[in-house]
Formats: structure tokens, C-alpha cells, sequence
């Protein structure tokens, strides 16, 4: 079904793991080699039998021509195109099947080129590329490098195939080299005046470090780029290149150029808050940092995703830590550690930040406390950006502390006084910054009661008391007071739909009165969520019906959240994980889960003497036994056990 082309020379170093990438999807292997002196064949064979077909071709420094030459030997429907140095993990792999199954007329799939990681194996570069084709012979390679197929006459699909590229680091010094040789030759002679040349030579030269070659090559190529996507990455390099030169009031300038071409991109921003960085501003600094930590945009395009992700995090932390503003600098890294939560360096940086901040085990917020104080001896942190003795100054949408590390939030006729949209942000960040079973308490005017008692009050009443209970007072001491405004409102229906739209559990609402204001409450709390690892449509398996179908059905039942799949990935929105087999992903993951901070059981219904169980046991935090006597033989492997017997179904 599935024919995978390939033109290598002298890759002995990358061929067999690009090739058991992909050898249980691909039906054969067309290699075309360019006169390889090292083991490059024989280590493909290796992998994949059979199935390779090896032909010489002529090197003519032309990529296009070898490309095409290899798709004119494919002989199954489909051809996936690689190179040696990248692979496609399993999941992708599947994706693939899937895609060519669910689009029956398609002629092609864009994927997901993942060009660069970080060394967290984060993606740095990611863009769209042609990776599959129908063998249906329309699709040509253009240009003898960075060559392209021309698909504005095919009917091609994106997809969320990622695609993902290491290259050694000598490679990339040899074939740095090698590419600035053909297009040089390419732009002297039939590509001279060809955009995409152009742009492909300025990046090359950038690449091994000749940034002021490299300007003005980016700057030719901003005008006659037609793609709106590749002019502002060249506009980028523009400001990025200036930078790196010294020259910043220059890119200052350009960069502002960038940001009116496309204001949803983050690079610009980033390159702003470098150079304020670099200036010592760091006021200045967290402004443009601020703007880079946004959503990644959808675009076909090259984009850099740790500019939207840890790295304006990180930039942010260490601003704030330059500040004295240690908290801000605390919630920074923790942000940062979201995307990259192995990294020892961020890690440390919270263990220095806790410490200086001394904070509490419990950790308790009463959110725009105004002169309303709860005691500090019961963790309670008194918060009020107005007020200057407040235990401490920030925004309601704004929580300086890590996901679930708060265990309760109290706000009383303070979310009606900020905008629509940061109300709702609040709100957001209030869910994420509880603890698992955290409590929330919010208090705000009804303002469906304010709205009646306003209409049928006499006039003069109307626009006296009750028209400030609507709009708030606005005025103190006869001046005018900001944060006396509302700016909002709710309905006891639209706050409950708000909270459960961010997870919570609403427990109780009841009417007051607030300051003689028609007022509500609302409590709730945060579930704990439960995620079991295990196959949710066997029932024949005894301990699988009994425990974990029947437990993860009780548990729906209650004020916890469960439940159950065989997908990874599915753990790490869980606050505990219940595992049940054993083996080497299995303790991976394992680890995985703890270090992020979540709970982790193990269902242990298994003989002690099955290989690699003793390993999981000790992993886990707690192991459930179903008997008795299956507790005692654990406990020396893992002294927290407990017991939950299933003899009566």
C-alpha cells in the first residue's frame, strides 16, 4: 500500500533508525543512493529485508531530480518521502493509515515537519510539509534544493502528522556548507531573481553564523516573498539579525514592521523583550515577554514554538527575579516547567524561590479583601491590588501559584469590579491554582435582583442607591473611584455555567445580603480526577470488571471524576492514576506521573512471581491488593499497601 522513498549517501549513523520507524507501516523501500562508501545499505537491509530496493543515481547537485527519479520507481499506491535523519513515531504512524483510509480522493497530506528540538526534545521549529503522495504520478519536484512539489493542483489535506528531524551536529555542519554552495550557484545563474532561492540562501548563511551576510539577502527577500507567512519570518530575521549585530534601535524598527504584518506571532514580541532584557529594562522587558506567551497560531509555515511557550516564561521568571518580585518570579517558573517539567535548572530555581518566600503548607487566598481581613494563622492571604496593607498586591486573573497548589479561594464583591473578559480569566485561574478537592467561595451582586428592585423602585430611588448596585458606587469622598466601578454582572445560572465550564462542582448557592446589595454565593469545589490504565471494553477479564469497571462507575457517582483507557496521555490530565500492568512503558510513565506531582496506585491483581512486577510495585505510591495474603507478600516490596477484597462481585 505504502511505498517509502529515500535518496541517501553515506548515512550508516541514521538509516536503521529511520527505517524501524516506519517498517511496520511502509511496503517497501526505495532507496536511491548517491554513491555511499559506508555501511548505509548493508544497515538497511538490516532493517528492513526484503522490502529495500537499492538503485544508484548520479549526483547532479539537483535534490529535485533524485526525488523524482525515486518516485518514478515506487510501485505501490502511496509514497512517503524521508530523509535519513528523520523518523515517525508509532502514533503518527497510525495517523497515516487513518488518513489514507478517511480521505479516499485525497492526492496528498501535508504534516507537521518538526525540523529542531530543544534538549528537552521539545519542538523549536515546526512547519507544514508535503510528506505523502498518491502514486498517481502528478506530483513533480521543484528546484535542485529545498526542492518542493507544486500542489496548487492537488488536492492535498492537512493533518496532525508530525514528522520529526535529528540531525547530528557534523551533518549539519557538512551539509551547511554543501547548501550555500548549490544556491549560491542556483541565484548566480537560472534562480536569480527567485524569491524562494533567495530566502532559502539568507537562512543558510545564517545558519553557520554569517548573520551579516546573511541581512541583506533577508531583506531583499521580505518584498518578494509572495506568501504573507514566509515575508514575516523574513521580516523576523531582519530583526533578529540586527540584534545579534548590536544594531537594536534598527531592529526596534523592523520588528515593529513584523508585528503589523502579523500581530498573532509571538517571535517579534520575543526579539522585544531581548532587547529590553539586554538593556537591564526589565519593566519594559515583561511587557513584550507578556505578548510573546500566547496561543500558537494555526499557520502552514515555518513557526518557533518555545517563543509562545517556556522560553518568555523563563525570560519572565528571571525579570521578576531581578525585580525582588519573588512570587511573580515563582509563578513564572512554574509556568515555564509546564512545558518542559524534567528541567533541573527550573526545578532548582523553585526549591530558592520557596525558601525565600517562606510559604505556608496550606495556602488559603481571600481575593479583593478590601478592609475585610481573614487571619493569617489560618493560611489565609489577604490579596487587594488596592490596598497597600494587604498581605499581598496582584490581580484577580492573575494567581502568582502553581496548578493545585492552593487549597482554598475566597472572593466577596470583587469579580463584579473587572471587565467581562478577565472576569471569566479569573475564573479560569482560580480552577487551575486549586488544589485537587480545593474549595472555592465567590460572593457577588445578583444582578438579575439589582435589575428589578432598579425598575420598580420610585425614580428618584432608582438613580440613588439602587442604579450603584448595578453599576457600582464610582465615587468616595466625593472623587472618582475606579475601582469602585462594576464592570460585569451575573446571574446566579451564568456564574454556576462558568464554574462548571472550568470543572468545578458547584455544592451550594444561597441569597444574602451583601452590603444592602441583592447578593449571592456560590461554593464549590474542585474534583479529584481519576484515571484508571486499563481497557474499558473488557468485561471478561474478572479483575477488570470487578474493580476497576465497577469502582470507576461507583466513583462517577461521587464527587470525584474517573475514568478508564489504555491511552497514556489520558494520565496526564488525572490527579491519580491507577495502574495495572507492568513493564518497561508502564514504570516510564510511572516516574513520569510522580515527577509531575500526581498521586500514582498500582492495582495489583497479579502473581508476584510474573516478571517485572516487583519493579512497578516499588514504583508505585500506594499498591491495592485484592486479598489478604497477597498484602502480606507485597509489603516487603512495598511497605504501603491496602487491601480492597472483590470475592462478592
Amino acid at each position: 500500500m505504502i511505498s517509502l522513498c529515500m535518496i541517501v549517501r553515506n548515512e550508516q549513523e541514521l538509516i536503521a533508525r529511520c527505517l524501524n520507524s516506519v517498517k511496520g507501516l511502509v511496503d517497501e523501500v526505495i532507496m536511491v543512493d548517491h554513491g555511499s562508501t559506508d555501511a548505509t545499505i548493508t544497515e538497511a537491509q538490516k532493517a528492513v529485508g526484503g522490502r529495500l530496493k537499492v538503485v544508484y543515481h548520479e549526483w547532479k547537485d539537483d535534490f529535485a531530480d533524485s526525488r523524482n527519479f525515486s518516485f518514478s520507481l515506487a510501485t505501490k499506491d502511496w509514497i512517503l518521502w524521508l530523509d535519513a535523519d528523520d523518523i515517525v513515531r508509532a502514533t503518527d504512524c497510525n495517523k497515516i493509515v487513518k488518513a489514507i483510509q478517511d480521505n479516499p480522493t485525497a492526492d496528498g497530506f501535508f504534516c507537521n515537519y518538526i525540523f529542531d528540538h530543544d534538549i528537552h526534545d521539545k519542538p523549536i521549529l515546526t512547519l507544514a510539509r508535503e510528506r505523502i503522495f498518491r502514486n498517481n504520478k502528478k506530483a513533480k519536484w521543484l528546484y535542485p534544493i529545498h526542492e518542493c512539489v507544486e500542489t496548487s493542483l492537488l488536492k492535498m489535506v492537512s493533518t496532525d502528522i508530525d514528522i520529526h528531524h535529528y540531525r547530528t551536529s557534523v551533518a549539519i555542519a557538512q551539509d551547511g556548507e554543501r547548501n550555500i554552495k548549490i544556491l549560491k550557484k542556483a541565484i548566480e545563474g537560472k534562480y536569480k531573481n527567485d524569491a524562494r532561492m533567495i530566502g532559502y540562501y539568507a537562512n543558510a548563511l545564517r545558519d553557520v553564523g554569517k548573520t551579516e551576510e546573511a541581512l541583506p539577502f533577508f531583506k531583499r527577500h521580505v518584498p518578494m516573498a509572495f506568501d504573507p507567512e514566509i515575508k514575516f519570518m523574513s521580516q523576523y530575521q531582519v530583526c533578529w539579525c540586527l540584534h545579534a549585530l548590536g544594531r537594536d534601535e534598527e531592529s526596534i524598527v523592523e520588528t515593529n514592521k513584523a508585528i503589523q504584518m502579523d500581530p498573532e506571532r509571538a517571535e517579534p514580541y520575543f526579539n522585544l523583550g531581548e532587547i529590553y532584557c539586554g538593556r537591564r529594562n526589565w519593566t519594559e522587558a515583561i511587557v513584550w515577554y507578556k505578548k510573546s506567551y500566547i496561543p500558537i497560531p494555526n499557520r502552514m509555515q515555518a513557526l518557533l514554538p518555545a517563543l509562545y511557550t517556556y522560553l518568555p516564561c523563563s525570560q519572565l521568571a528571571l525579570c521578576y527575579n531581578q525585580l525582588n518580585n519573588t512570587l511573580e518570579a515563582r509563578r513564572y517558573t512554574l509556568e515555564a516547567l509546564k512545558f518542559i517539567p524534567e528541567n533541573a535548572g527550573l526545578k532548582n530555581d523553585i526549591t530558592l524561590y520557596d525558601a525565600q518566600l517562606n510559604l505556608p503548607e496550606t495556602i488559603k487566598l481571600n481575593l479583593g479583601c478590601g478592609g475585610q481581613r481573614f487571619p493569617q494563622s489560618e493560611g489565609w492571604i489577604n490579596v487587594d491590588p488596592y490596598e497597600a496593607g494587604a498581605d499581598a498586591q496582584f490581580n484577580l486573573w492573575e494567581i502568582p501559584y502553581g496548578d493545585g497548589t492552593v487549597d482554598e479561594i475566597h472572593s466577596e464583591h470583587s469579580l463584579e469590579h473587572v471587565p467581562k473578559h478577565l472576569a471569566e480569566r479569573a475564573l479560569k485561574e482560580w480552577a487551575r491554582a486549586l488544589k485537587p478537592n480545593g474549595k472555592l467561595t465567590v460572593k457577588v451582586p445578583d444582578i438579575e435582583e439589582c435589575m428589578k428592585n432598579f425598575l420598580s423602585a420610585d425614580e428618584d430611588k432608582r438613580y440613588g442607591w439602587w442604579i450603584w448596585t448595578i453599576f457600582g458606587r464610582q465615587v468616595t469622598n466625593g472623587i472618582e473611584d475606579r475601582g469602585q466601578f462594576h464592570q460585569t454582572g451575573f446571574t446566579r445560572e451564568r456564574l454556576t455555567a462558568l464554574l462548571n465550564a472550568e470543572g468545578l462542582l458547584v455544592s451550594k448557592v444561597w441569597s444574602y445580603d451583601g452590603c444592602d446589595t441583592p447578593s449571592f454565593g456560590i461554593e464549590a469545589i474542585k474534583p479529584i480526577k481519576v484515571w484508571w490504565r486499563a481497557d474499558p471494553n473488557n468485561k471478561a477479564d474478572p479483575s477488570n470488571r470487578i474493580r476497576r469497571l465497577n469502582i470507576n462507575a461507583y466513583l462517577k457517582g461521587t464527587s470525584l471524576v474517573s475514568s478508564v483507557s489504555m491511552v497514556y496521555d489520558d494520565g496526564l490530565k488525572a490527579d491519580v492514576i491507577v495502574m495495572t500492568g507492568y513493564g518497561g512503558d508502564e514504570i516510564a510513565w510511572m516516574k513520569k506521573y510522580k515527577e509531575m506531582g500526581k498521586k500514582v496506585l498500582y492495582d495489583h491483581c497479579e502473581y508476584l512471581t510474573d516478571p517485572g512486577v516487583n519493579e512497578v510495585l516499588k514504583e508505585a505510591d500506594v499498591v491495592v491488593c485484592c486479598s489478604t495474603k497477597l498484602a502480606e507478600l507485597t509489603k516487603p516490596i512495598n511497605p504501603n499497601v491496602v487491601v480492597i477484597k472483590d470475592a462478592i462481585e
